[in-house]
């Protein structure tokens, strides 16, 4: 008699031999030394033609930058305070900081090419490269140094050779203990929320205002659904607003997060999947237009600033020291691993906790599952010595195919297709 067919959440009743690293490991876990110095995420971008990610931290100014196909890690301390966003146009690595300056950083040397700043300029915490990739609009709280001053900033800046070309003042009043302000540059639109409730869109090749919209909302965050000619933005409330590119008409609303949403942006692949990140620890996916929830995840810690996407994986951080890396390839949040950095040092542990990747196994040690009592210091070595591996990054971050036209997804809320 034949046996009965399985399910597929059945195991078979047969014992599978564990491989030699199972049974090595078996029993212990590896995880980053306590005393070891860790940073939360201010920003994280993924690069795909470098196949590299781009990340800022919450505690420094520096910013490291790790291939995810040779697990090298590079780094810069260009910027004297924290670092809010980081992207990357015509292969230089673009900062603004809260030092109140843009850089523009070669990517292959990491040597800064410009500093675009001026006296008047306060902390900058975001800015967009225009649809030629010649210029850059970088938003400011000038505020900063003019405490008479109630009004913010957006300036653009000559990408070749750092020339300030045009500098916006956005109306309304703006709050001075109150920090939020994004910006996004699509076609010839200039779109720009900021703490006043304001949505303002700006042709960007004249500077004149296109549109307006008003809410009782601090907005900060932004994204773009060019293919359904429609934007999403939110602020402190929590709440989604939708609306047409025009600015003047809310299609829907909903209240999506606890606390302020500090990030939206579309998937790579998925034009219509927006993602959102909150300081209230979530993540959630949507399908827009009806701004259905999909799917729910809660992130370690309690402020999220910064997510991106890489193939079919999710990277996202904040406040904490871990940055969590999920698979959404089935539109769901399945955790998969956790970055930690430190000052040169990285480390990527699986969820499983059995396999991991670092650059320095100094900041690494072995526990046992039975009691978290630390082996004897010659297994301790043997153990991280032997179960180092760089498959572990490869496995995790490796392109399917790199024939297809190259998605930028990262954290300024758009997408944009290059060659």
């Amino acid at each position: 008699m034949l046996p009965a067919k399985l399910n597929n959440n059945q195991e078979p009743d047969i014992h599978r031999h564990k491989s030699f690293h199972e049974s090595l490991c078996e029993g212990y876990h590896f995880e980053v030394k306590n005393d070891i110095k860790r940073m939360g995420s201010r920003s994280i971008y993924y690069y795909k033609e470098g196949h590299s990610l781009l990340i800022s931290h919450f505690f420094c100014s520096r910013v490291h930058v790790l291939n995810l196909e040779t697990g090298k890690l590079r780094w810069f301390d260009h910027h004297g305070s924290t670092v809010r966003s980081t992207g990357v146009c015509n292969h230089e690595i673009i900062t603004t900081s809260w030092d109140g300056t843009v850089g523009v950083t070669g990517f292959d040397t990491l040597e800064r090419r410009l500093i675009l700043t001026e006296k008047g300029m306060g902390r900058s915490p975001d800015a967009a490269i225009s649809p030629d990739n010649k210029s850059v609009f970088s938003y400011s709280y000038d505020s900063d140094k003019n405490p008479d001053l109630t009004s913010n900033a957006i300036r653009e800046w000559n990408l070749s050779d750092g020339r300030l070309k045009r500098t916006i003042q956005l109306p309304g009043t703006h709050l001075s203990k109150r920090r939020c302000g994004y910006c996004m540059v699509y076609d010839d639109h200039l779109f720009v929320v900021s703490n006043t409730g304001h949505l303002h869109i700006y042709n960007w090749l004249t500077g004149s205002l296109f549109a307006e919209y008003f809410c009782y909302d601090q907005l900060q965050s932004l994204c773009l659904f060019p293919a359904l000619n429609m934007l999403a933005m939110a602020g402190s409330l929590g709440t989604i607003y939708l609306c047409d590119f025009s600015g003047r008409l809310i299609l829907s609303r909903r209240k999506a997060h606890l606390h302020d949403i500090s990030q939206m942006f579309v998937l790579p692949d998925q034009p219509e999947i927006m993602i959102s990140i909150s300081f209230d620890g979530t993540m959630k996916m949507w399908k827009i237009p009806g701004l259905e929830l999909l799917d729910s995840a809660k992130v370690n810690g309690d402020r999220l600033w910064t997510a991106t996407a890489a193939n079919d994986l999710l990277i996202a951080g904040g406040d904490e020291t871990l940055t969590c890396i999920y698979d959404i390839k089935n539109m769901h949040f399945k955790l998969k691993g956790m970055l930690i950095f430190s000052d040169e040092s990285y480390a990527i542990i699986t969820n499983s906790t059995h396999s991991f990747f670092t650059n320095d196994q100094s900041i690494m040690q072995v526990r046992k599952d039975i009691d978290g009592t630390l082996p004897d210091d010659q297994l301790s070595e043997y153990l991280l010595h032997t179960e180092c591996n760089l498959s572990v990054l490869k496995d995790l971050f490796n392109p399917e195919n790199n024939d297809q036209p190259t998605f930028l997804s990262n954290n300024k809320g758009f997408y944009q297709i290059t060659q």
